[in-house]
């Protein structure tokens, strides 16, 4: 009988990740780490959007700024370790125990992703990074190891990182040249963020004329899109049309009641006052009209380009002037 092929590389990084143990081959804890980065567009402050293909809770490591010797730089501390691992448990192949997250910073303080650190008594918010490789260790007591300082030493690809930088320089001047763009650039610009505009406008009327109705039918609060105006978020969970509460950014999510009875005597409230603006706007007909032909007159003006001038700046300049040589021509016949 033919024996089995032996497994290769990725299989066998493959099975101690799904092992259930914490990894400590450096492949498996480079992906841990990755995780905590948050991709490579972490590293140039863009958090939020780094997160978007991770799923909806995927969040990277929450790192702190403080002086690192004489440069400023960020550092962990044992306890964001361990709450990191709590929050993801579903991403990391092991249980998220203070052991294993000991166990797991181990491995990253050998692969140097990690220096551990030691405040400065004589100088405040000062940490440095141990020089013993004896003290490199993380404190096996949990206490102490909430309370441990880990300077923060991954950057991601550095290649990656250099080009998407480039990148935003790049556009960034690009739109700073905007001043010297030709005439049709200017005006795609302008359409473009007119229909932007009126698309968010539009979508906030519906949206809030749909959450006020079932709020005064129901007593039940209605939202969709519920993150759409927070900041600081995942750009996948920013565009979701449905959502449950999330109690760190003070959302209820899309559906929720109101645990106030007080706020029964609002919807009564609410409703009577939207039965007035009805009946005024009803038996104001004229008036209403008119200001809907004022808006639509408004839009078609923006689309049509009324309101864009066809005259340079130059041109403006150089009529004005020979609007004042007219001036002075005519008050010189009047004195003569």
């Amino acid at each position: 009988m033919d024996e089995a092929p032996a497994p290769t590389d990725e299989e066998l990084d493959q099975s101690d990740w799904n092992s259930g143990e914490v990894p400590t081959d450096k492949i498996n804890v480079m992906r841990i780490v990755h995780m905590m980065h948050g991709g490579t567009l972490a590293s140039l402050g863009l958090d939020a959007c780094c997160c978007c293909c991770g799923g909806g809770n995927s969040f990277p490591l929450e790192l702190n700024l403080c002086t690192i010797g004489a440069k400023r730089g960020p550092y962990i501390k044992g306890k964001g370790l361990l709450e990191w691992c709590q929050d993801q448990a579903y991403r990391i192949p092991f249980a998220p125990t203070e052991e294993n997250v000991i166990k797991l910073t181990e491995g990253m303080l050998k692969y140097e992703v990690l220096l551990k650190a030691k405040k400065v008594p004589e100088r405040k918010k000062t940490i440095l990074p141990v020089r013993d490789p004896k003290e490199n260790v993380p404190s096996q007591d949990p206490v102490k190891f909430k309370k441990d300082f880990y300077v923060w030493h991954y950057e991601g690809n550095p290649m990656v990182r250099n080009a998407l930088m480039t990148l935003i320089v790049c556009v960034v001047i690009f739109f700073c040249l905007m001043p010297a763009w030709p005439r049709s650039m200017k005006v795609g610009v302008w359409y473009c963020s007119v229909t932007m505009l009126l698309i968010m406008f539009g979508f906030l009327i519906l949206r809030n004329t749909l959450w006020l109705i079932v709020w005064i039918c129901s007593g039940w609060n209605l939202t969709i899109f519920p993150y759409v105006l927070i900041d600081g978020i995942p750009i996948s969970m920013v565009f979701a049309p449905w959502g449950g509460p999330i109690k760190a950014w003070g959302n209820l999510g899309s559906w929720y009641p109101d645990t106030d009875v007080s706020m029964r005597m609002y919807r009564v409230g609410t409703l009577v006052t939207c039965i007035a603006i009805g009946f005024w706007v009803w038996n104001q007909p004229t008036e209403f009209d008119d200001y809907m032909l004022a808006s639509r007159a408004f839009t078609d003006d923006l689309y049509s380009g009324n309101l864009l001038s066809d005259m340079s700046n130059t041109d403006k300049v150089s009529d004005n002037r020979n609007r004042k040589k007219e001036r002075k021509k005519e008050r010189k016949k009047k004195k003569s």
